[in-house]
């Protein structure tokens, strides 16, 4: 069994990241994590309300997240002081970055038992300023950052497709709050909810306590498609839209 992960690993070289280096002191594959970015590990605003990462983007996913944002601004429930600001050359003002509650100890814990990979479906740029905010000295992601050009568009959504990344599928985890991004791997993804700035927010805490339980799974597929059911909730929306015809 070890030949054959080992075999898996060496594959990486041909993917997004690059090689992971086999464990001398375990069996299998170290587990790879790849994280969203907006409204998962971060908030971010910019002066206008209107989240700075859809502005060159349209479709439903756009939509749910102004939607959210706006009433999340209406409500008054945002933090009047940011976690960080930077600017991006295609906004006129910062943009002001919220970190979800527990974060820091997340990352730095979750760092000691998975590879961590930030993929996003925004602009490079504002990756890359994501990434300096949430690791400036590039101890937990290095270069494994990932975005827009790196997912697959199908219909007006991006998805992420975990094939490329040169990672066993049966080792590699997707944590996004946007289920349209999981479409192509289902098994493989962990839904969490999106995070628009509440300080009262513990869901880091219950995704570490996961991760740490899939750390010895040999395939953790089949806990995660036991757990959240995606793929059937899934065809079940599909079937919906054909029976309704709403597409």
């Amino acid at each position: 069994m070890r030949t054959r992960f080992r075999r898996a690993i060496a594959t990486s070289a041909s993917g997004l990241l690059p090689p992971l280096s086999a464990s001398t002191s375990s069996p299998l594959p170290k587990l790879t994590v790849c994280l969203d970015v907006d409204d998962c590990l971060l908030h971010a605003t910019n002066a206008d309300v209107d989240p700075p990462r859809f502005r060159e983007s349209v479709g439903p996913e756009a939509a749910r997240a102004k939607a959210a944002h706006a009433e999340l601004m209406r409500r008054g429930r945002m933090m009047p002081a940011p976690d960080h600001e930077f600017e991006l050359p295609y906004l006129e003002f910062p943009v002001r970055v919220y970190k979800r509650p527990l974060l820091d100890d997340f990352l730095g814990e979750a760092s000691k038992l998975c590879e961590l990979v930030l993929y996003s479906s925004a602009v490079e740029g504002y990756v890359r300023e994501c990434a300096t905010l949430l690791d400036p000295d590039g101890a937990l992601f290095g270069t494994r950052l990932l975005w827009r050009e790196h997912c697959t568009p199908i219909s007006a959504a991006l998805a992420k497709d975990l094939t490329r990344l040169g990672r066993p599928l049966e080792r590699t985890v997707l944590v996004d709050d946007n289920l349209a991004s999981c479409m192509l791997q289902p098994d493989n993804a962990v839904p969490i909810l999106p995070f628009f700035g509440d300080r009262d927010d513990r869901e880091l805490g219950q995704l570490l306590l996961l991760l740490r339980r899939l750390h010895d799974m040999r395939d953790v597929r089949e806990h995660l498609r036991g757990t959240y059911r995606l793929r059937e909730k899934m065809l079940s929306g599909v079937r919906e839209m054909r029976d309704t015809k709403s597409f």
